[in-house]
């Protein structure tokens, strides 16, 4: 499977989420998980030979489980592959740190409700933009093209990720004075913001 534009480091990425998925599946027991983001599309990002940011992922399940729950594997998952599980943007008033800020992102959708999501650009990424890393392709039970997309969620992506790298943006840091590597993730979110 391609992650990255690296074959080296989709070696390593490949690791992660054998981990990754062994957490989730014995933790959860979904009947599918799918990889989305830009490691689910082979864009993954990564800076020295690790991967940057986050891994976002979705389960599919018989019934709904809680964020709560969520939130407990991930961090688990994030622990396995020895990463800190924090979100920056939940965390944004401290230093930036590639390993402890580094999550992994778990939602979940309910195998009924599958036919039935709201036409939004996540969703149209989910069925078009991702791997299926475990169980069944359930994808095409999504139902949505590009032209269900209406204007305003292009808009919504574009503001989304120029919020994000606002959040990063203190007046420290605006000013140029970065620690650790606060400067990198800038780098990032601005770049998210540039494609976006």
């Amino acid at each position: 499977m391609k992650y990255t534009t690296s074959k080296k480091i989709d070696k390593k990425v490949n690791e992660y989420i054998e981990k990754i998925k062994n957490v989730i599946v014995g933790e959860l027991n979904p009947i599918s998980i799918i990889l989305i983001g830009g490691f689910g599309r082979g864009e993954g990002s990564f800076y020295k030979n690790e991967p940057f940011n986050d891994f976002d992922l979705y389960i599919i399940a018989d019934k709904k489980i809680s964020s709560k729950r969520l939130e407990e594997v991930g961090n688990l998952a994030s622990s396995k592959i020895g990463k800190g599980g924090f979100e920056f943007m939940e965390n944004s008033f401290e230093a930036y740190d590639k390993k402890k800020h580094f999550h992994v992102d778990i939602r979940c959708i309910e195998l009924k409700k599958l036919g039935k999501m709201m036409k939004t650009t996540r969703t149209f990424e989910i069925k078009n933009g991702s791997s299926v890393i475990y169980g069944k392709d359930l994808r095409p039970k999504i139902k949505i093209t590009e032209k269900d997309l209406p204007i305003a969620e292009g808009f919504r992506h574009m503001i989304n990720k120029s919020c994000h790298l606002l959040l990063g943006m203190d007046s420290k840091r605006f000013n140029g004075h970065f620690i650790k590597d606060e400067k990198n993730m800038t780098i990032y979110w601005a770049i998210k913001t540039i494609l976006a």
